[in-house]
């Protein structure tokens, strides 16, 4: 194959910090961005953002926990100051031009939108419609998520990488390409490499552009294939279909949902838990935790507490005993301190937190029967037996006595 077409590759855009950026080289209709489902759902109770007190807590339908937030003196520093832009409706929660949709604050994730790019070409192969895009977050306590995101590549005549730079300055580029022939060779569902393909992202990537091209600018496919598009996307939201390389997809795809990694930029926590000055887990029922990208660290409450563990007293015990469908207990259930006592009621026996309670063996008088007593051949005390109970570690030694030879004692329960 013979590369008919070449872009350069662009210098990083002046004055772009916090932002994800689209390069026009002809007009682009923009698309509805629909709304996404939540990040990562815990079967824990959840607990809502918590902000600082007198900060605004959320933008729109995202809360907006601390360390983050809306106003000044309302996040820990400037890198966590984020703006709600209210004409929008739902207002939209922002860093610079990036679309946040949720902030897991457990996690150490956001959910965001970015732009892609694309490459389209008329019938005889004249570039008509090509859209350039990088993302560029230096300078934040973001990175863009190598465990939820794919580099991208959709087209069935597409060579498409990303061009960045190592933490000393030195540049590397990654990516694939995607060939075929016609559309009955792409495999609905999966992107298996057949006009989808996917490249892993480093660790701690921040900062990237994007570059397509083409072997024969569409001429051979152009029929059902007249562009290609390169993006970052989260694998659990962007599923590949044919669709995606069709004529009637050409400039509908826009923006895609991306997952970042944030944390709190610096040493281990060891290092780190020594200044308390500085140290992040403000909550005394909090724990340190390497972050997702190993810029830094996280901060999580204790098991058995929720909240935000970032505030003095963010972290509150939960009470197991209200979340039976969480917390199974079929007995008595007690709340304490971190944790939580399930037993069984008195006059039962088992495993209460894995199923109900068992009634405890009784004789015909409701007494705990701890041996059987067997009448081998008739004789004339037999109706004292009936009503002897053992009550040793040893019943058949303390009922041997009773039984003499005519009875033989057998143990049924040691434990009464």
């Amino acid at each position: 194959l013979r590369r008919t077409k070449s872009h350069s590759v662009r210098k990083r855009a002046a004055g772009c910090m916090w932002c994800s950026t689209m390069g026009r080289a002809a007009s682009v209709r923009m698309a509805v961005v629909v709304p996404l489902l939540l990040l990562l759902p815990s079967a824990a109770p959840r607990a809502s953002g918590q902000a600082l007190p007198g900060c605004p807590a959320r933008c729109g339908v995202v809360d907006v926990p601390y360390p983050f937030g809306l106003k000044e003196r309302c996040s820990r520093d400037d890198t966590f100051l984020l703006a709600c832009n209210d004409t929008t409706q739902p207002p939209a929660l922002l860093r610079g031009n990036i679309d946040i949709q949720e902030i897991a604050l457990a996690q150490g994730l956001l959910r965001v939108t970015l732009y892609i790019g694309s490459d389209c070409y008329d019938e005889q192969g004249q570039n008509r419609t090509q859209v350039q895009m990088s993302t560029n977050v230096t300078g934040s306590p973001f990175s863009i998520s190598a465990d939820h995101n794919k580099f991208t590549t959709v087209g069935c005549d597409t060579l498409a990488y990303f061009v960045a730079s190592d933490q000393d300055g030195y540049p590397y580029a990654g990516g694939c390409a995607s060939i075929c022939r016609r559309l009955s060779s792409v495999i609905n569902g999966t992107c298996s490499g057949i006009g989808c393909c996917e490249t892993a992202i480093p660790r701690g990537l921040q900062y990237f552009e994007a570059d397509i091209q083409s072997f024969s600018n569409h001429t051979m496919v152009w029929g059902f294939n007249p562009c290609s598009y390169a993006f970052v996307a989260d694998v659990e939201r962007f599923t590949f279909f044919q669709d995606n390389i069709s004529a009637n997809y050409a400039n509908k795809l826009v923006n895609l949902p991306a997952v970042f990694d944030w944390s709190i930029v610096g040493g281990a926590c060891e290092a780190e838990r020594r200044n308390r000055t500085s140290y992040a887990c403000r909550s005394e029922n909090s724990v340190c935790r390497p972050s997702n990208d190993g810029r830094g660290y996280l901060c999580g409450c204790s098991p058995g507490y929720q909240g935000n563990p970032y505030l003095t007293d963010g972290c509150q015990d939960i009470n197991e005993c209200h979340h039976l469908n969480t917390y199974p207990c079929y007995g008595n259930c007690i709340n304490k301190n971190g944790s939580y006592e399930c037993s069984c009621p008195p006059g039962t026996y088992g495993n209460a937190t894995q199923q109900a309670c068992t009634p405890n063996p009784t004789k015909s008088s409701g007494l705990p029967l701890s041996s059987k007593v067997i009448l081998v051949h008739p004789w004339p005390d037999a109706d004292l037996l009936n009503s002897y109970r053992c009550t040793s570690k040893d019943c058949c030694r303390s009922c041997r006595s009773t039984c003499l030879f005519a009875f033989i004692c057998i143990s049924s329960n040691h434990s009464w």
